[in-house]
């Protein structure tokens, strides 16, 4: 009878074997892709591990193929490389190395084909400066490539072909060095010397200690480099203070005794260098934080220092800030050597003020700070009433020392720094514009002064440029305005000339080209000079241009017509006149009606017309 409930029972059972199974296998399957993954990156890791060690090491590693073609190479650092890669890669060995030594090569690159044996040799290489020696490894990989790792061992070859020469070979060598060199016994006594030794010491010193004879009891030569097995490298200084590098290195003999070489060589200059070196980075840090024109300390060193001091133990901090009157108008009137006496000047007047005080500086062109830790601001107020004293006792030519100073102080710890510093400015700008009217006019005065010193202008040339503009001003119905600005044009028109050089000046005879081209600078220097001064910047373009012609030809700007402006014009008329009928140290003047017909030829070309016309006519009616 059959059952087929039974048959599908076994069905069942039969696949289900089936299901597991393949269930089974995949897991194994996973297991197996997980394994296999961590393997990967296992190699992956390792084989990043094995770049960065090869990166480090010093060897040189290439790879070749049985052919000794370069295929790639592994090196530190391109420069141990005996010729760029871009000379090697893809080329054989007889290509790139000389012919002896790539021979040398070959033959060991076709033992290691031969045999799979690791294969070690050594060979030399020559350079521009000397012999490098090299010590090789090849070793045949599976994919029959051939790794070849390279090794400097030119230190160690030295040592080694020294002690492989002979005593006759040593005794050539070291008797062509003009370094000291001799042998010491194992005793510590001198068994031989080179003629550069004997020369320096003596020929006694055979058989003598070294202490005796290079040292004496002044420096410590250090007795247990003798009978050393290893390069030693010492300085020692003698007893007449030159300086050697010592080398010493053994000399190993059969018996098994040890003597050694020594090597001095006079390095006096190069610590001399060194030294000089030394001293120049010394004066690089102090210019870092000093100025270098007054010797005080510079911004750098103040940011630094107020930073530094600005704590609660230092309370109260007061900071007085110090500005030089009149610098720039001193500097394009006298020049820069007479700005920077009047800031050197300044510099020693705070140093003799606050002597004990190391925290003044330099911290812009014109500006000074003080920084007073512990200070309250009735101490800092009388510090700068101090200052300000001193400085007028200072007397210096061509102008007097005059300062604006303001001060403030920090009191609480809360206070901003930037704050105090910010209000001690103001207070001395203030200052500074209450005074700087005086200031300007009394360094104006100065230059007026020291310009009749020194040329040919004599105040009686001033005052009748002034008489003759202000008559020809009347002439001409100029405002009250334009009378105020001619009036002082016609004082002022010259004052450039103080940057003129007195040989110039002075001159008998007429000026050569170079000269020439260096008193048309005049010009711009007036410009500049009134221009600093905020009462007479008004005056600066008419004194710029009252060497400009109607017709263009004139400097420093080389306009024309009426471009030139009018007050400029009347001024290069008025001028002229009083030149031509006045004796000059170059010339002797000539007669008011000969001037008159020169100004009429110049008409239309160096001056307006129509202003000359009024002119002529204006001074024929005083006359």
């Amino acid at each position: 009878m059959d059952y087929p409930f039974l048959i599908k029972a076994n069905w069942f059972t039969h696949w289900g074997y089936i299901i597991s199974a393949v269930l089974s296998l995949a897991a194994a399957i996973g297991i197996l892709i997980v394994y296999f993954g961590e393997i990967e990156n296992d190699l992956k890791n390792s084989k990043k591990k094995l770049h960065n060690i090869l990166s480090s090491i010093p060897d040189l590693l290439f790879i070749l193929n049985k052919d000794n073609i370069f295929l790639d190479y592994q090196v530190k650092d391109d420069n141990n490389l005996y010729t760029p890669s871009t000379n090697f890669i893809g080329k054989k060995i007889n290509e790139v190395l000389p012919e002896d030594t790539a021979k040398i090569i070959n033959h060991y690159m076709q033992e290691i084909i031969n045999t799979h044996e690791i294969q070690v040799f050594e060979y030399q290489l020559s350079n521009t400066n000397n012999i490098e020696y090299y010590e090789a490894r090849l070793i045949l990989n599976k994919d029959d490539q051939i790794l070849a790792i390279i090794r400097d061992i030119s230190d160690k070859k030295v040592i080694e072909e020294s002690l492989k020469e002979s005593e006759a070979k040593y005794r050539s060598m070291m008797e062509a060095l003009e370094d000291l060199v001799f042998i010491s016994s194992c005793d510590f006594t001198i068994e031989y010397a080179n003629p550069a030794m004997i020369h320096r010491f003596g020929k006694d010193i055979i058989g003598k200690n070294p202490l005796e004879i290079i040292i004496g009891n002044k420096v410590i030569f250090n007795e247990n480099t003798n009978n050393s097995t290893q390069c030693i490298s010492n300085e020692i200084t003698i007893y007449d203070g030159t300086t050697f590098h010592l080398l010493t290195s053994p000399l190993f003999h059969a018996n098994g005794n040890i003597s050694n070489i020594h090597i001095l060589r006079d390095i006096s200059h190069l610590k001399k260098v060194e030294t000089e070196l030394r001293n120049t980075l010394e004066n690089l840090k102090y210019l870092s934080y000093h100025d270098k024109l007054t010797g005080l300390y510079n911004r750098a060193f103040f940011e630094e220092e107020l930073r530094r001091l600005n704590t609660f133990d230092n309370l109260p901090l007061s900071i007085i800030i110090i500005d030089v009157n009149g610098l720039k108008l001193t500097n394009d009137a006298f020049g820069h050597k007479e700005g920077d006496k009047l800031l050197k000047t300044l510099a020693n007047v705070l140093k003799n003020s606050c002597k004990e005080n190391k925290s003044i500086a330099r911290i812009g062109g014109d500006e000074f700070t003080i920084l007073l830790p512990k200070t309250n601001k009735i101490e800092a107020t009388k510090l700068c009433l101090k200052i300000k004293k001193n400085c007028r006792e200072y007397s210096i030519e061509p102008v007097n020392l005059s300062i604006a100073i303001g001060a403030d102080t920090k009191i609480k710890i809360h206070e901003n720094i930037d704050e105090i510093l910010k209000k001690a400015e103001n207070i001395m700008y203030r200052n500074k514009l209450n005074e700087g009217k005086s200031i300007r006019n009394s360094i104006i005065l100065s230059i007026q002064k020291m310009l009749r010193e020194r040329s040919n202008e004599t105040e009686e040339h001033g005052k009748r440029m002034k008489e003759l503009a202000l008559h020809l001003g009347k002439q001409l119905k100029l405002t009250d305005r334009e009378m105020d600005e001619l009036s002082l044009i016609a004082i002022l028109h010259d004052i450039g000339k103080i940057g003129i050089p007195d040989y110039i000046l002075t001159k008998n005879g007429p000026l050569t080209e170079e000269e020439w081209e260096i008193m048309k600078k005049h010009c711009e220097i007036g410009y500049h000079i009134v221009k600093s001064s905020p009462e007479l910047g008004f005056i600066a373009d008419t004194i710029l241009s009252h060497h400009e012609r109607w017709d263009g030809n004139g400097y420093p700007r080389g306009i024309k017509g009426e471009k030139i402006p009018k007050l400029s014009r009347i001024i290069s008329i008025i001028d002229a006149y009083d030149v031509m009928t006045h004796n000059r140290s170059y010339r002797k003047a000539i007669s008011y009606i000969e001037a008159i017909e020169e100004l009429r030829k110049c008409s239309g070309t160096q001056f307006d017309p129509e202003l000359v016309n009024v002119f002529i006519k204006s001074i024929s009616e005083t006359l």
